[in-house]
């Protein structure tokens, strides 16, 4: 797959952590002046807050034209850029945001997820172009299919991840990743998508377990040899494999992303129960529970005893 070669914008608050998770080597120096579009300006200023910036450039082979490198977050990158997009404010195509660890990051229905040094937080802006369709369900499995494809290229873990409904990855039942996925639509046409991919490379979150989450585990228990298993070489291929699913998705639509989401979940011919989720506090009532027969063209999920697919709410394997 050919692609032409840009320079991407890169701008950190702190070199030495941005020299960490890079690949290739790059020169920094002060930032003089901030960019003319007033969304990146809006989320420079969210995502730094008056911080001594440094920029620098490389040459990228894929469609990536800015990341933003954020040692210590205060707030969630994800949110920020939902909000932008909520305020009409438009960004360049292929903006990336990546913080080295913080406070108040989450997952669905604003769960805590652990922000901790040693792993990736990474959101995604992604513009297709106009006169692309684009189901908005292929920016969820564009998530999955690609971190699942990241753990695949690491020695020793090919084929080690699954996906469990609808957005998170997991390895011998244990949670090493989660996303989240928001997508603007015009006339029925995704305009805009804002990935929140958080994936375990260094660390281990000691968090609390429940019966959705029984543990977590990262890439470093799984591969130790810190020359293969590290933040910059994770990023680095997770990078390159969304760019080019994300070429699938616009010039062949998500089917073939859908057969690997279908292939790689964890969860066909189990017995599972689906809880309801409200969008305030939690609930133990149950939607629905039954066999897993099939994951559907927009994910929904056929059940042995249900009558109709199963659309929303959070699974769990039901206990015998």
């Amino acid at each position: 797959m050919a692609y032409i070669i840009i320079p991407m914008i890169l701008y950190a608050d702190n070199t030495n952590f941005a020299r960490r998770v890079l690949t290739q080597p790059c020169e920094w120096r002060p930032v003089a002046t901030r960019p003319d579009n007033l969304a990146l300006q809006f989320l420079m200023e969210k995502l730094y807050n008056k911080k001594k910036l440094y920029t620098a450039v490389l040459s990228s082979p894929r469609r990536w034209q800015y990341l933003m490198i954020v040692d210590e977050a205060t707030q969630s990158h994800y949110d920020i850029m939902v909000e932008l997009a909520q305020e009409g404010l438009e960004l360049p195509a292929g903006v990336l945001c990546l913080a080295g660890h913080g406070r108040n990051f989450h997952g669905q229905r604003n769960r805590s997820w652990a922000g901790l040094d040693g792993n990736i937080h990474l959101v995604v802006w992604l513009k297709p172009d106009a006169g692309k369709k684009i189901n908005p369900v292929g920016f969820t499995i564009l998530s999955a299919v690609s971190v699942v494809e990241t753990i695949d290229d690491l020695p020793g873990l090919k084929n080690r991840a699954g996906i469990k409904w609808v957005n998170d990855i997991l390895i011998d039942g244990a949670k090493i990743s989660g996303f989240l996925t928001h997508t603007q639509n015009l006339e029925g046409q995704v305009t805009g998508a804002i990935l929140g991919i958080g994936l375990n490379v260094e660390a281990t979150p000691d968090v609390p377990t429940d019966s959705f989450v029984s543990r977590t585990i990262s890439l470093r228990d799984l591969q130790p040899d810190q020359k293969l298993c590290n933040i910059a070489s994770v990023l680095n291929g997770l990078l390159n494999r969304l760019s080019d699913n994300y070429h699938h998705l616009e010039t062949k639509g998500y089917a073939c992303l859908l057969d690997i989401y279908r292939a790689r979940n964890v969860i066909m011919g189990h017995m599972v129960e689906i809880l309801e989720e409200p969008l305030q506090g939690k609930s133990d009532k149950i939607h629905a529970m039954g066999q897993v027969l099939n994951i559907g063209e927009n994910l929904e999920l056929f059940l042995d005893s249900q009558s109709h697919p199963v659309i929303r709410g959070r699974l769990r394997f039901k206990k015998d």
